[in-house]
């Protein structure tokens, strides 16, 4: 979200952020109408505890989903866990203090230059590595469908996190500036100087890079550079899986690895796809700002289209919830041990030692080394009330219906039937 147009506000006689009164100049420093900055207010104020909280919520969520087992060992899992836990940030040090503003309560950012560079510092690159998160999450969707033999030299998790570190790092480069750029700023009034605001720009050079510089690297790294690769992204994504699709039904053939593949993708998608819709209005107001400012359209605007970024980090859990299979059944069970129902993992458990023991009793039923009581000796024990499809004496009499080998052959006959056969 970009920066405010920064109007100077009439202050009443309890106000200390600012250095002294404006009423005098209260007419020509205030060219927005009211009525249009009242709307906007009322939008913040009734919307953006709701956006708030449901964004802290479904983030929250994500973190606890996505550290489960069952959904580790993926790039797909430490990109979401990091966008997460960046939109987390996104929300906390923007919305509070941008609602508490809205709301007449406290205006932080003016209590001192240091929360005001604080405020600007974190929610910045905050948001900007939301962002760039996204955008790398991209572009390893997009080779791992469009190039999946280059998959394995990229698209790995123990490369995913230097990735977005160095994300992190390039969005703390771009915004370390406002420990400069934004502070105290004085001015001269009957020849005395006084604070006109703790959230200013301290110099005219700092003044002209945060008006006519800044904004512009902000729209082509935060805006249109994320916009072009995401949409560029996720046209070949979505061709790509068109054509995997349409192979495989004519096939009649869909792996595990391929269902696996539909369903990151989509999530990805559905994120990425959520970024476009929100982040076109605030693309579209920056580049109109210089023609729109002053207007009751552009504020009313603006509050909309500044409510929409905040969503863009708020509603990834329910796109997620709805593309993501594996996401849903596991956000299933957490919630099910969460409400006392109990924990699904002695079900998993009982059914992969299972599947484990008939497996490994056919591989060497088929060599001819099994003897009596081998699978007697594996099965689980970890079950209290194993089912009666893990009892030995079925798995024995299934395994001797198979016509390789016999599961009741000792270690003479086997080997009687080895020397017959040399």
């Amino acid at each position: 979200m970009e920066d405010d147009n920064y109007t100077y506000r009439v202050l009443g006689p309890g106000q200390s952020d600012r250095g002294y009164n404006l009423s005098q100049n209260a007419t020509a420093t205030s060219s927005t109408p009211q009525d249009g900055r009242s709307i906007s207010q009322l939008i913040w104020v009734f919307a953006g505890p709701v956006i708030f909280f449901v964004g802290i919520v479904g983030n929250a969520l994500i973190l606890l989903v996505m550290a489960k087992k069952r959904m580790r060992g993926t790039t797909t899992s430490v990109y979401l866990r990091l966008m997460a836990f960046a939109d987390l940030c996104v929300l906390i040090t923007g919305m509070i203090p941008e609602w508490l503003e809205q709301a007449d309560i406290l205006v932080f950012k003016y209590i001192h230059p240091a929360t005001c560079k604080l405020e600007k510092f974190t929610f910045y690159t905050s948001a900007d590595t939301a962002i760039w998160i996204l955008v790398i999450f991209t572009v390893d969707r997009f080779i791992a469908v469009c190039f999946p033999l280059e998959k394995k030299d990229y698209c790995l998790p123990s490369r995913s996190k230097y990735f977005a570190t160095g994300a992190l790092l390039l969005a703390v480069t771009k915004n370390f500036h406002v420990f400069w750029t934004r502070g105290a700023e004085y001015i001269t009034v009957d020849n005395s100087t006084v604070l006109k605001s703790n959230c200013g720009r301290p110099t005219p050079e700092f003044k002209y890079f945060e008006f006519y510089v800044r904004p512009w690297i902000a729209f082509t790294t935060v805006n249109a550079l994320p916009f072009c690769v995401i949409l560029v992204c996720n046209i070949f994504i979505i061709r790509a899986l068109i054509a995997v699709k349409k192979l495989r039904s004519e096939q009649a053939i869909v792996s595990n690895s391929d269902r696996q593949l539909f369903q990151m993708s989509l999530m990805c998608l559905s994120a990425s796809f959520s970024f476009l819709v929100c982040i076109t209005p605030s693309i579209i107001l920056l580049i109109g700002r210089p023609h729109w400012t002053g207007s009751t359209a552009y504020d009313i605007s603006k509050g909309i289209s500044n409510q929409l970024v905040y969503v863009n980090h708020s509603i990834n859990f329910f796109l997620y919830c709805v593309t993501g299979k594996r996401f849903r059944v596991v956000l299933v069970h957490l919630l099910t041990k969460f409400s006392g129902g109990g924990s699904n993992d002695s079900m998993d458990t009982r059914t992969t030692v299972y599947r484990t023991t008939i497996a490994s009793a056919k591989i060497n039923a088929k060599n001819g080394n099994l003897l009596t009581g081998s699978i007697a000796s594996s099965t689980p024990r970890c079950t209290p009330r194993p089912s009666p499809m893990s009892s030995p004496k079925r798995t024995i009499k299934a395994l001797n219906k198979t016509p390789e080998a016999s599961p009741f052959l000792t270690k003479k006959n086997t080997n009687h039937r080895n020397e017959s056969s040399l």
